[in-house]
């Protein structure tokens, strides 16, 4: 692994990303088993530490803080444990049979999985080899050659795509979204395959402008699946800032008509929604 990151320019403003990585073991704050909403049939979804992007509405905040995990000192809170490529497949083996009788496998989530790359690739190789289907959730915040071989293993990628606008995107996650939309366009044009998660907020994500904006970036590809995930406030109970700034900012999922408007605006582009 220390070899195949060898070939990967480490320079700039990616080092700090890349050392979060390097080490073989990964930090993970739940494994959720008979999962079915993260992919097709019945799934284990593990639940990776770190994010680069503090989104205003995450539903997982915890997941946010990164650790080193490499048990030098570093007190982990509860609940975050640390597994070796060995340890955590162990644990996933445990529920084979559901994978092979529903077609169904393992989804790796967060956080932001990429951000513990080398791990995260060794994951997807180990169960590639077992034929258990893999899936990434993603935010598509990562370098390019990062992504790229993420996708050449995953079974599926599960891109979530918040804003187009670059200021509006900074306002709310607290990054600006190039590498995304960049990866978006690799992701598009592509062989692996995809589905386009966008978080509806009214006034925010749910905005007509910016919905208009997704659809038209997505139109070249052809028909494209994509979820709609009207915005729930399960986060809020987790940390009392995300509630706070709930409160301050009224955030809210669109009502069932708009819903249901914001579907007939994708079908009308030849999504499947």
């Amino acid at each position: 692994m220390l070899a195949v990151l060898a070939c990967i320019p480490l320079s700039g403003s990616y080092l700090l990303f890349f050392r979060q990585y390097l080490p073989m073991y990964a930090t993970v704050f739940n494994i959720q088993r008979f999962s079915v909403h993260d992919g097709p049939g019945i799934r284990s979804s593990v639940f990776m530490q770190g994010c680069p992007l503090h989104c205003a509405w995450c539903h997982n905040p915890e997941g946010i803080a990164q650790y080193n995990g490499n048990g030098q000192g570093e007190t982990l809170p509860a609940g975050v444990m640390t597994y070796s490529p060995d340890e955590l497949m162990e644990e996933l083996m445990k529920d084979h049979i559901f994978y092979e009788v529903s077609g169904g496998g393992v989804t790796f989530s967060g956080g932001e999985p990429l951000l513990q790359y080398g791990f995260l690739l060794e994951m997807l190789k180990s169960l590639e080899k077992q034929n258990i289907h893999t899936a990434v959730d993603t935010s598509g915040y990562a370098p390019a050659e990062v992504f790229e071989s993420v996708c050449r293993h995953a079974g599926l990628i599960l891109f979530d795509l918040k804003l187009i606008g670059e200021a509006s995107h900074s306002t709310y996650t607290g990054k600006d979204n190039s590498l995304i939309l960049d990866n978006l366009s690799r992701l598009l044009q592509g062989n692996t395959d995809f589905r386009i998660r966008i978080p509806l907020l009214e006034g925010i994500t749910a905005r007509e402008d910016n919905l208009r904006q997704i659809a038209a970036l997505l139109c070249d590809r052809g028909p494209i699946h994509i979820d709609l995930l009207p915005y729930h406030a399960f986060g809020i109970h987790k940390n009392p800032q995300a509630a706070a700034k709930a409160e301050e900012q009224g955030f809210r999922a669109p009502d069932e008509r708009r819903i249901q408007e914001i579907r007939q605006l994708f079908g009308s582009y030849g999504h499947h929604v």
